[in-house]
């Protein structure tokens, strides 16, 4: 199963069955360019993981997607002095970018494991997430949001995907 991420040649066959979530997120995008499907669910910067898997460039390279852009704050403002009453895995909120999420529900669904979450429960997790998720996939938790962050400070957004600025350029 090759494919390719940003313009580059992965051979993903040994990779793809201990994909945390499942291997048909690999295989279903063998012998395609999956960098659209790849960053709409993680950073760049989490292709390090699989860098023993590279084949090469792309002859004709390829570019990467671009960055999804902020949106507007919508619903109640909810300060970090609420969110922090709620640091549990049973009560669990918490700040990404300038949203607040109720991801008590959600945290034992996702792909990977609750901790990644509930290990975050209380605080602004923005930087957590970013590290693992493009800003895109929230749209997939949209209808935990309650609100919006009071203490958000986009000035300290990361941008697009974070760490995919030390990704050398033929990353």
């Amino acid at each position: 199963c090759w494919l390719v991420y940003y313009g580059v040649v992965y051979d993903m066959t040994q990779y793809a069955p201990r994909h945390p979530a499942s291997s048909t997120l690999i295989t279903n995008h063998c012998g395609t360019d999956a960098t659209a499907a790849y960053a709409s669910v993680h950073s760049r910067g989490l292709l390090g993981i699989v860098n023993s898997y590279k084949l090469g460039a792309l002859e004709g390279g390829g570019t990467a997607p671009a960055p999804t852009p902020p949106s507007a704050p919508t619903g109640p403002m909810i300060s970090m002095a609420t969110i922090q009453q709620h640091a549990r895995s049973g009560d669990c909120w918490l700040a990404y970018y300038d949203g607040v999420y109720d991801m008590t529900q959600y945290a034992p669904r996702h792909p990977a494991r609750a901790s990644l979450i509930t290990n975050h429960c209380g605080t602004d997790a923005t930087f957590a997430y970013a590290s693992a998720h493009s800003r895109a996939l929230l749209a997939t938790v949209e209808r935990y949001k309650l609100g919006a962050y009071e203490g958000a400070d986009p000035s300290n957004f990361p941008i697009g995907n974070m760490n995919s600025d030390s990704e050398s350029s033929e990353d």
